[in-house]
C-alpha cells in the first residue's frame, strides 16, 4: 500500500504501486494527508512471531554518500489519480429491533429480507501465467534455494515507483540495520537518523510484528529471494509516504520493475523512523504484505480496512475516521479512482472491519477472513456465515452503530468513540428525489410538531450495471470488474478459403488508465500461443510495466468502431479472444464488445458461441434493493431499531406515533444494497402528519 501526501487537505493521494501496489492508501493527518498503498497475493509458510526483542545489527550513522546515477524525482505538488461471487445460503434473519420502554414505531420488526444474487466471481489473475502466455517469458516456478543472510553494510539496487505516473527509477541502498525478521535499507542519497531507525526496528520486532502476525498470519517465508526476512526500504518517494508492492513478489521476467523480495517502502524524510506516524504506516503496509500471502486477489476496500485494523491493534491511532464520519454516503465496497474522497473510503473500511471484528468476538478468527479466497462482499459474507451472520445484516447494524454508538456490541463500538454528528432534517410534506451510492447510508432526522404521521419511502427499482448501454440487439459481452482479475471470452472463426479477413466489432471501455488493460488477441495454433492485436483505439503506453501489449485503457466515453486486419491469419481456423487484466487497486467498469464479426464470413455476434472465463452478457440494469431503518432514540439512552418492509417496487410506509414524547429523536437510515455495481440509486422519503 502507499502512504501519500497532499499539501492542503486530508484526502487520499493518487495510489500507485500497490500495483507494485496493491497500493493501499492511508491518510495520516499528522503530516497533512498521508495515503498508504499496498498489495495482496500468493501463499507460503508462516513464521512464528518473536516473543522478545531480538539482537539487532546496526551500521553506525555516517553521512550518506552522493546519489547514484539517477536522483529521485521531486514530489508532486498535487495529487490526481485516479465487485463479486455466488451468494451463500442465507441463515435466518437476525432480530431487527431492540425493545425499549417506549412503543414508538408501528411496523414489522423482522421482515422477510430479499437477498439479491451476486454475479459469478471473476477469475483471479496469475501474473506468472500471463507473462508466459502473453510475453513469452521463461518463468522458473521452483521454490528458491535458501539465501545467505545479508549483513550490515551490504549494498544493492532497487526500483522505486512513482505512484503518480507508474514510472520506475533505480536507486542504490545500504543495509543499515538487521533485526530478527527484517532488513532495514536506506537509500544512499538520503540522510537517516540511525538511532531512529534502530528504534523503529525494535518497535517492529517487539510491538508491531507479534500482534499483526498473530492476527493476520505472516508474509511468504522464505519468499522469492529465499530469505525469510522482510525488507524495509527507506528513500524519497514520489506521491506517497509508504507503500507495499506485490509485483516484487514475482521474478523480473514476470514484472520488469520487480525487486524480487517482500518489500515495504517508506519515505524517511516524511516519516521519521521510530516515530508513531512511521510505525503506524509500517503496521498498515505490513498487513498488505501478509494479505498478498493469504489471498492475493482481494478487493482494495477489504485489504485497506484490514490494514487500518492492523494499525489500531498495533497501538497506533487511525486518523481516517474523521474523514468518513461527515461523509457516511461513502460506498463501503468500492475503492475510487479519484483522490477527492479516498480518505473517507479509508475511514469507512477501517470502521467497518473494526466493527466486524467486535461482532465476531475479537481478532482471534480474523485469519479465517484473510484466507477466505472469495473476494469482496462474497468473501466477507462467507466468513460471517460461520458466526450465523450475513454481510447485509452486519452492514445494516453497522450503519446504525455509527449513529447510536450505544453501549453494546451490536449498535455501538466498545473501544472507539464514533458518532455520526449530522442528520439531514426531514420535515412535513412531500420529499424530493435523492441519490445515494450502494452500501452507504444517509441519516434523516424527523422534524415535525405532529404527534403521529405516515412515513413513506419510494426507491428506484433498477440500477445501472455499467455506465454505458449495450448497443446491439444481439447482445454485448462485458468483461466484469474487480481488483486483480483476469477475464476472457474466446471464439473460433474459420478463415479457411479466404483471401483476406477483417475482425470488426464495437467496443466501449472505462478502465483505470495506465494500470488496467483490455486486449484483443488471436491464436492460429489452437490456443497454444497468442498474439495481441493493435486496434485504432488501443494504446501502447505502458509506463507502469503492467501492459502485455497494445490494449484498451482509460475511457472511450462512447462506443467505438474497430476493424483489425486478419489477412496474415487466413487459411485456417483461428481463435479470437477478448481479455481483461486488472491490477491490485482501483478498478472501473471494464469494457464491453458488440457486433463482433468477420464480414468475409456469414454470421455476426452470438454470445452463445463464446467460451467465457469471467465475461458475461451485459445487462442494462440490475434490480435495486434498499434497507430502510427507523431509529428511535429516547431519554436515558433507550433506543429502538426497526426495518421498514418494502414491497417489490421498493415502496413502503408506516405510521409513527408518540412523536410528541419529550427528549425523543427519530432518525431514518436509508441504504441502497445492490452488489456488483458502483452506480448510485435514487429514492424519495416523506412524512405526512396526521
Amino acid at each position: 500500500m502507499t502512504t501519500m501526501i497532499e499539501s492542503d487537505r486530508p484526502t487520499i493521494a493518487d495510489e500507485r504501486p500497490r500495483r507494485l501496489r496493491l497500493l493501499t492508501a492511508l491518510v495520516l493527518t499528522a503530516i497533512g494527508a498521508l495515503v498508504l498503498a499496498c498489495g495482496a497475493e500468493p501463499s507460503g509458510s508462516q513464521a512464528q512471531a518473536p516473543t522478545s526483542v531480538p539482537s539487532v545489527q546496526t551500521l553506525e550513522d555516517t553521512p550518506s554518500p552522493a546519489p547514484p546515477t539517477t536522483s529521485p524525482t521531486p514530489r508532486p505538488t498535487e495529487e490526481t489519480r485516479t465487485e463479486n461471487a455466488a451468494p451463500p445460503s442465507a441463515p435466518e434473519p437476525m432480530p431487527t429491533s431492540i425493545p425499549s420502554s417506549q412503543a414508538a414505531v408501528e411496523m414489522s420488526t423482522s421482515p422477510e429480507i430479499r437477498v439479491m444474487p451476486m454475479l459469478p466471481p471473476p477469475p483471479d489473475r496469475d501474473l506468472s501465467e500471463l507473462a508466459v502466455r502473453l510475453r513469452g517469458a521463461a518463468v522458473d516456478d521452483r521454490t528458491p534455494e535458501p539465501a545467505e543472510p545479508m549483513s550490515v553494510g551490504d549494498r544493492r539496487d532497487f526500483w522505486l515507483t512513482d505512484l503518480d505516473d507508474g514510472s520506475a527509477t533505480k536507486i542504490s541502498a545500504t543495509l543499515r540495520v538487521v533485526s530478527e525478521n527484517a532488513y532495514w535499507f536506506m537509500d544512499d542519497a538520503v540522510t537517516v537518523n540511525q538511532a531512529g531507525l534502530e528504534e523503529g526496528a525494535r518497535l517492529y520486532e517487539q510491538q508491531v510484528r507479534p500482534v499483526v502476525v498473530e492476527t493476520f498470519g505472516d508474509i511468504r517465508s522464505p519468499g522469492i529471494d529465499g530469505d525469510p526476512r522482510l525488507i524495509v526500504l527507506h528513500s524519497r518517494l514520489d506521491g506517497a509516504a509508504g507503500y507495499y508492492g506485490p509485483s516484487d513478489e514475482y521474478p523480473a521476467e514476470v514484472h520488469p520493475h520487480s525487486n524480487e523480495g517482500e518489500i515495504i517502502y517508506i519515505d524517511a524524510e516524511l516519516l521519521p523512523p521510530g516515530s508513531e506516524i512511521y510505525m503506524s504506516v509500517l503496521a498498515h503496509e505490513f498487513q498488505h504484505a501478509i494479505h498478498f500471502n493469504q489471498d492475493m486477489g482481494e478487493d482494495s476496500w477489504v485489504n485497506e480496512g484490514l490494514s487500518e485494523l492492523a494499525t489500531q491493534i498495533s497501538g497506533y491511532e487511525v486518523n481516517s475516521f474523521d474523514a468518513f464520519l461527515p461523509r457516511p454516503d461513502t460506498q463501503l465496497n468500492y475503492w475510487p479512482e479519484s483522490s477527492a474522497r479516498r480518505f473517507a473510503h479509508y475511514g469507512s473500511s477501517a470502521l467497518f472491519f473494526i466493527y466486524l471484528t467486535q461482532r465476531v468476538g475479537g481478532t482471534a478468527l480474523i485469519k479465517d477472513l484473510m484466507t477466505e479466497q472469495l473476494d469482496d462482499v462474497a468473501g466477507v459474507d462467507a466468513f460471517l456465515r460461520d458466526f450465523g451472520l450475513r454481510f447485509e445484516d452486519v452492514f445494516a447494524d453497522w450503519v446504525v452503530a455509527n449513529y447510536l454508538d450505544a453501549d453494546d456490541e451490536r449498535y455501538g463500538y466498545l473501544d472507539n468513540d464514533v458518532r455520526i454528528r449530522r442528520a439531514r432534517p426531514l420535515g412535513d410534506g412531500k420529499g424530493r428525489e435523492m441519490s445515494l451510492p450502494q452500501f452507504s447510508a444517509r441519516y434523516h432526522s424527523l422534524r415535525s410538531n405532529a404527534a403521529e404521521g405516515t412515513l413513506r419511502f419510494r426507491g428506484s427499482t433498477q440500477v445501472r450495471q455499467v455506465e454505458a448501454d449495450c448497443i446491439s440487439d444481439d447482445g454485448c459481452l462485458w468483461s466484469g470488474r474487480g481488483d486483480s482479475i483476469n477475464t476472457k471470452a474466446t471464439r473460433e472463426f474459420d478463415l479457411a478459403g479466404l483471401e483476406d479477413a477483417n475482425l470488426e466489432y464495437m467496443v466501449w471501455f472505462d478502465i483505470e488508465d495506465g494500470w488496467d488493460y483490455g486486449y484483443v488477441e488471436v491464436s492460429d495454433d489452437g490456443g497454444r500461443t497468442w498474439t495481441i492485436l493493435e486496434g485504432q483505439h488501443t494504446s501502447d503506453d505502458d509506463v507502469s510495466g503492467n501492459a502485455y501489449g497494445p490494449g484498451y485503457t482509460g475511457r472511450s466515453r462512447e462506443w467505438k468502431q474497430e476493424s483489425i486486419d486478419l489477412t496474415s491469419f487466413v487459411g485456417d481456423p483461428v481463435l479470437i479472444r477478448f481479455e481483461y487484466v486488472t491490477d491490485a487497486a482501483v478498478y472501473r467498469d471494464g469494457f464491453m464488445v458488440a457486433a463482433v464479426s468477420v464480414p468475409q464470413l456469414d454470421g455476426g455476434m452470438d454470445t452463445g458461441e463464446w467460451m467465457s472465463e469471467g465475461f458475461t452478457p451485459a445487462r442494462k440494469s440490475l434490480p435495486q434493493r434498499f434497507i430502510v431503518q427507523v431509529v428511535t432514540n429516547g431519554a436515558d439512552g433507550e433506543y429502538e431499531v426497526s426495518r421498514l418492509n418494502l414491497d417489490g417496487n421498493n415502496f413502503g410506509e408506516i405510521t409513527l406515533s408518540g412523536l410528541d414524547t419529550p427528549d425523543r429523536e427519530v432518525v431514518i437510515v436509508v441504504s441502497p444494497v445492490t452488489p456488483d455495481t458502483r452506480h448510485s440509486a435514487s429514492y424519495t422519503l416523506e412524512f405526512l402528519p396526521q
